[in-house]
């Protein structure tokens, strides 16, 4: 009896070690994040057709919404908080008619972080800040004075793109250590 109970014990810890290692901590930096999977795997799919990291997309919708789909703030709406107003036009072309829909919703994000990178050049910071609406974006970005809502969504993206083995620095800058200093807190 001793001996069975020694072995069930040495089984029990062998699962804990292990679970330790394999399981995927949630919703903090460097971790998985804790959106709701449907939306994870619509931000993959949406983000491989409109060439938008699907990692940039869960960390709007972390950052923007927490996962809430029916999240309201003013006139911004759903998952990525879209203005509707602003992007009625999108919208329609896009057969759009549901806005809280959350496929529909991050359609409309990642048509528009395609639309910003396509007139903008592939800098990330300089897209978060025309997607979020900073005052003076351009001229900003140029001139390294980054927004803390782009410093925030394009560290959790990057730290999500590690998380599922994807780092690709081009899309953030060229450089590292560049990369570091714009993650940077002020």
């Amino acid at each position: 009896m001793k001996k069975l109970m020694t072995i069930l014990l040495i089984s029990m810890l062998c699962v804990a070690f292990v679970a330790t290692f394999t399981t995927k901590e949630v919703g903090a930096e460097g971790k998985e994040t804790w959106i709701d999977k449907e939306y994870v795997d619509i931000c993959e799919d949406v983000g491989k057709h409109y060439h938008v990291s699907p990692e940039l997309l869960e960390a709007i919708i972390e950052t923007e919404s927490s996962g809430e789909q029916y999240a309201n703030n003013g006139e911004c709406k759903g998952l990525c908080q879209i203005y509707a107003d602003v992007h009625g036009v999108r919208m329609a072309r896009l057969g759009i008619t549901d806005i809280y829909d959350p496929k529909s919703n991050i359609k409309l994000a990642a048509d528009i972080l395609a639309e910003c990178y396509k007139a903008y050049g592939d800098d990330t910071m300089m897209v978060l800040m025309l997607y979020n609406g900073t005052a003076h974006a351009k001229q900003r970005a140029e001139g390294g004075d980054f927004s803390d809502y782009a410093r925030k969504v394009s560290k959790r993206a990057y730290e999500l793109e590690g998380v599922h083995n994807k780092h690709n620095y081009s899309k953030y800058c060229r450089n590292p250590w560049i990369l570091e200093q714009r993650f940077k807190e002020d």
